[in-house]
């Protein structure tokens, strides 16, 4: 492992992206984006309000009109991610499609290669909010599948490049590190769009790069003076403090968890497995979808200990009824429940069942200190 590059040298673009080896045929500026104010849209969904709201205004009250209005920007923002790219999911029918009238899909800023690391910006000119989202694991067996599962394994279970499965080796480290590549990516859009306020969102991978990213950027951009980018509100995050840990150095006790929200089904395999020492849980709000009385498979799969494989047959017929992001879709009307944030262990359901709180680690700040990445 190398020494640890920092948040400066990360977030200024020093590491170099192989686009060669990603197949990339996009991120190429062709010009500059609109500046704040240069174009009128027909206002803010939710919000007339300038730059982002903290993420935890979301869920004070998760009944609410502003709740589900700003909800489905970030799930249209993440279904785009994955029906927007190539893939198993893709809809070439939806290659310029947005979030809605009222924002602007970049042109020129997106990842889109034939496997490995893929990402969309949308932005509003008229609020200064841009929405970065990254692409999650493709759960087909095309190409794209095989390199997103490699990646999964590489970041969340934290294995060495060199003991990754012989199928992985077919890519190289630097594509299957998403996390620098987003680290990048997320720096490039955040000064080509230098007056705008960043976002960032995601399912399932996608949602670990969202919420690691944007912890990353906390400082690095402005010295320590203040977050450079508003936090992250993301769908079924694996456990990804094991990877803050092992490939950043972010010291964790200054970590803001009320920065990040995630969303979960209460019996989604990926929130249940996040506690395995491999992953080591989220540092998040976290807000919690109880629906339907959840199938066989799902009950054994969540008695599947935390340090086990969830590639059992269960597992995997879980996954597909309660992680593939349709799923979520699906649960978009409904109103979650909340838990407070903190060091989160992930399956806090029998704590809460019987009218208690999980006990949780891990304190508010408000500073963040620069962080970087380990290689």
């Amino acid at each position: 492992m190398n020494s640890p590059i920092t948040a400066a040298v990360v977030l200024l673009g020093i590491i170099a992206v192989n686009t060669a080896a990603l197949q990339t045929t996009n991120h190429q500026v062709q010009q500059h984006p609109p500046s704040v104010g240069d174009q009128q849209a027909a206002g803010s969904e939710g919000s007339n309000s300038y730059g982002w709201f903290h993420p935890t205004d979301l869920i004070w009250n998760t009944s609410s009109e502003f709740y589900f209005h700003e909800i489905g920007v970030f799930m249209n923002a993440t279904r785009l991610s994955y029906v927007s790219t190539y893939g198993g999911y893709y809809e070439n029918w939806t290659v310029n499609e947005s979030i809605s009238d009222l924002w602007v899909r970049s042109e020129e800023y997106f990842l889109n290669p034939q496997y490995g690391m893929r990402a969309l910006v949308f932005y509003q000119p008229d609020t200064a909010r841009l929405l970065i989202a990254y692409r999650g694991t493709d759960l087909t067996n095309d190409i794209g599948g095989l390199c997103d599962r490699c990646a999964d394994t590489y970041l969340w279970d934290n294995v060495p490049y060199q003991q990754l499965p012989a199928d992985c080796m077919q890519f190289p480290e630097t594509t299957l590190d998403y996390l620098t590549l987003a680290a990048n990516f997320a720096n490039d859009v955040a000064f080509a769009f230098a007056e705008y306020e960043i976002m960032f969102t995601g399912h399932s991978l996608g949602a670990g790069l969202a919420a690691v990213v944007s912890t990353l950027g906390n400082a690095a951009l402005n010295f320590g003076c203040a977050p450079a980018n508003s936090g992250a509100v993301v769908f079924s995050a694996p456990g990804y403090i094991a990877t803050m840990m092992y490939r950043t150095s972010v010291d964790l006790s200054v970590v803001d968890p009320y920065r990040v929200v995630t969303l979960v089904d209460r019996w989604d395999p990926v929130w249940v497995g996040c506690n395995a020492s491999t992953r080591g849980g989220v540092m998040a709000q976290v807000c919690q979808w109880f629906f339907g009385v959840p199938s066989t498979a799902c009950i054994e799969c969540d008695s599947t200990p935390a340090e086990l494989p969830l590639n059992t047959s269960n597992c995997e017929t879980c996954m597909m009824q309660r992680h593939a992001f349709f799923h979520y879709e699906q649960l978009r009307p409904i109103s979650p429940a909340c838990a407070p944030s903190g060091r989160q262990e992930c399956s806090w359901h029998s704590c809460w069942s019987s009218g208690s709180m999980c006990s949780l680690s891990g304190s508010r700040s408000e500073n963040s200190s620069a962080s970087s990445l380990r290689r």
